[in-house]
């Protein structure tokens, strides 16, 4: 897909009821881009975990008895408990699968919007996948650190889910890699805990009152029905519609903040950041940024940060068919 003139990004610090709007703002423009990206990762992956747990779990579809009750002995399991378990597990691995690849291939395709270029939900959902073994690695860091937090006093892993909640932007955009990824984060949100944690709360609040009442409409027909494929059908279309309206407005979210806190600590160096990408992108800011921006504000001239934008080892431009020779 060719790229398209837009205006240059909007840099300069928001408030946390601007990022929401931005967040909105680019999830609108680009809805159809956003949401074939979830769907197409999204659907093979739901119809195949749906067929699981079918199999292994008619019952949790057809509201019938429930097969972790004992059915003679109260000291028995049965019989086929451990296929249950199996088809649990193999669904919930399938569907964690499915959230990094899309919130991924998402955040790659509103990033190319906010540099001002057309998104393309192929190379979105490319570009995810090259880089799936270290989102999956980040992900289990991720949640392992936040598990052992929450047992904690729960109060550790609530902290520690905010200030970690930038290690996918990181990954991504700057190639940092596990617990270089996690610290690039804390890094970003450290001094901004309250307001990231403020802005993701109310974001979570009102597309999980959206996409919850969109689903109920999907799921009102199953108490009309005792068909157990209808069931299942009218689920899947659910947890589609649900992914379809939540992934792409988190990922923008967490982009915003993340462009955010890059501008009010950093700058932002819009040429390497969207080569980084693969995005075409204006080369350099307009010199009427700041007045664009409102307040007399110009982005900061502070060299970046450690763990900043660095072109990866070998990496190629698009177009390119040699390295780029090292800075």
């Amino acid at each position: 897909m060719s790229t398209q003139a837009a205006p240059p990004p909007d840099l300069r610090p928001r408030g946390v009821g601007e990022i929401l709007d931005a967040a909105f703002r680019l999830t609108l423009r680009h809805w159809k881009t956003l949401v074939l990206a979830t769907v197409c990762v999204v659907v093979p992956v739901q119809i195949l975990a749906t067929v699981v747990l079918l199999s292994a779990f008619p019952a949790q579809f057809a509201g019938g008895e429930d097969l972790l009750q004992p059915q003679t002995d109260p000291g028995a399991l049965p019989d086929d408990f451990g296929v249950l378990i199996a088809g649990q597990l193999v669904a919930g691995l399938l569907t964690g699968l499915m959230v990094v690849l899309t919130i991924a291939a998402c955040f790659k395709a509103v990033a190319d919007a906010f540099l001002g270029a057309e998104p393309d939900w192929r190379a979105s959902v490319r570009f995810a996948l090259s880089r799936l073994g270290s989102l999956l690695w980040v992900s289990i860091l991720y949640l392992l650190g936040v598990m052992l937090g929450s047992v904690l006093l729960i109060i550790p892993g609530i902290w520690l889910a905010i200030a970690w909640t930038l290690s996918y932007p990181a990954l991504l955009v700057e190639d940092a890699r596990g617990t270089q990824a996690l610290r690039r984060s804390f890094r970003l949100v450290r001094g901004r805990w309250w307001p990231t944690f403020a802005v993701l709360l109310v974001g979570a609040i009102l597309v999980g009152i959206i996409a919850a009442i969109v689903q109920a409409l999907f799921l009102a027909p199953v108490f009309f029905t005792e068909s157990v494929l209808a069931v299942a059908v009218l689920t899947l279309l659910s947890s589609i519609v649900g992914y379809a309206i939540s992934t792409p407005f988190q990922a923008a979210l967490v982009a915003v903040v993340f462009f955010d806190l890059r501008v009010r600590k950093e700058g932002l160096d819009l040429e390497l950041l969207a080569d980084r990408l693969g995005s075409a992108a204006p080369a350099t800011v307009p010199a009427d940024a700041g007045a664009h921006a409102g307040g007399g504000w110009a982005p900061p001239q502070a060299p970046p940060a450690e763990g900043g934008l660095q072109a990866p080892p070998g990496w190629v431009p698009p177009g390119a068919s040699t390295p780029p020779p090292e800075r």
